[in-house]
């Protein structure tokens, strides 16, 4: 996404926009489409959009700047997600170390074919760590402002 100060998300129906400015350079605000927010939400609707800006805001390289309700409805999951963010982390780097320290992770980086049966393992573990942690943070949303639903994008 690259866009670092987010004010307000809107989706039309070409596609979804945020109201946002770029840390990189000196900019005013502007109204960009987004191109991954707008596969997201034409893929998997309102909440697989959430689940992707939830985790541009958990990586780092988002920030919510603005009080509109389509940005700010995040907060509690910013303030409440952060401990269980934390905690899946360190549970998935905990199983990483286990492997590591057993000596297992020669296969890490093969196709799953030729992968060991510990290294298929982690990843499994890893996979459901992150898709239960996806879960519990959506639930921390507040449902989406209708005024931020202009048009329905075609799916």
């Amino acid at each position: 996404m690259g866009v670092d100060h987010v004010k307000r998300i809107t989706i039309r129906k070409s596609g979804v926009y945020v109201f946002a400015r770029y840390s990189d350079f000196n900019l005013p605000y502007e109204n960009v489409r987004d191109r991954m927010l707008s596969r997201a939400y034409q893929s998997g609707g309102q909440r697989e959009l959430d689940r992707v800006f939830i985790k541009l805001l958990f990586d780092g390289s988002t920030e919510i700047a603005g009080t509109a309700p389509s940005v700010t409805r995040f907060l509690p999951c910013l303030e409440k997600g952060e401990e269980l963010y934390n905690d899946t982390i360190a549970e998935i780097n905990q199983e990483f170390g286990k492997l590591f320290m057993a000596g297992k992770i020669e296969t890490l980086g093969l196709p799953t074919e030729q992968q060991t049966e510990e290294v298929k393992a982690y990843h499994k573990f890893e996979q459901n760590a992150m898709a239960a942690l996806d879960a519990k943070l959506l639930e921390l949303v507040e449902p989406a402002p209708e005024q931020s639903r202009q048009t329905e994008l075609p799916r």
